[in-house]
């Protein structure tokens, strides 16, 4: 059933309702070079068109094959530039909630809003959208490879950056030493720390992006 494969990941994250699916977006998943550990997150993808369509055929199929016929979900898929071919990786029965407020940056999708109405039988399509921020966003995970961790940044830092960059969601994740050691021996990596923030295009997003982290004393890959 499975085997290797070298492709772009990403995930497609939507809605049924009466048994019918409801496209919300797809995100590009990329990779720290020569790793398996997610670098960030983007919407909107870059992936052709047709190749978004048929991902969103592909899920319609499988959803139908399973049953699924009400609720949120996301299903991760590779694509395979060299031989065009789309592989489902995972699928899941709920939203993927660390790139929700990528759609609401983007689109003024309130898809937290959109959960709750489909939750009690409502069409989600009829909750209120909000004003677009932002041509392109990310969600941009800090690691370390070596099994260390960075100094942790004192809180009034942390506190200060939150206050200047209003726009940004700033997660940190200090670990004890035996919880460091065991990320890294099953993932082959730590992560210290989420940046979700935005961009009018990826050069200005990537700006923001080595701006927040200057403020934070982080290295900045990206």
């Amino acid at each position: 059933v499975e085997e290797s494969i070298v492709a772009d990941q990403f995930n497609l994250d939507g809605y049924v309702l009466g048994g019918e699916l409801h496209r919300i977006g797809i995100v590009d998943e990329i990779m720290y070079p020569g790793t398996h550990a997610f670098q960030r997150f983007e919407y909107p993808s870059r992936l052709p068109p047709e190749v978004q369509d048929r991902a969103f055929d592909v899920a319609r199929r499988v959803l139908e094959a399973a049953g699924f016929d009400h609720g949120f979900f996301n299903m991760e898929f590779f694509y395979d530039r060299e031989s065009d071919r789309l592989s489902v990786i995972e699928f899941n029965p709920r939203l993927a909630a660390q790139l929700a407020d990528l759609y609401e940056r983007v689109d003024g999708l309130d898809v937290h809003g959109m959960s709750v109405a489909l939750a009690l039988g409502r069409d989600p399509a009829a909750v209120p959208r909000l004003p677009s921020r932002a041509g392109v966003a990310a969600s941009c995970a800090l690691r370390t490879f070596d099994g260390s961790m960075p100094r942790p940044v004192p809180r009034a830092r942390i506190r200060a950056a939150r206050e200047r960059f209003r726009d940004t969601i700033i997660l940190t994740f200090d670990k004890s030493e035996s919880g460091r050691k065991r990320e890294y021996k099953w993932m082959g990596s730590n992560r210290y720390g989420v940046l979700n923030l935005h961009g009018r295009d990826h050069e200005d997003l990537r700006r923001n992006y080595e701006t927040v982290c200057a403020a934070l004393g982080w290295p900045a890959p990206f």
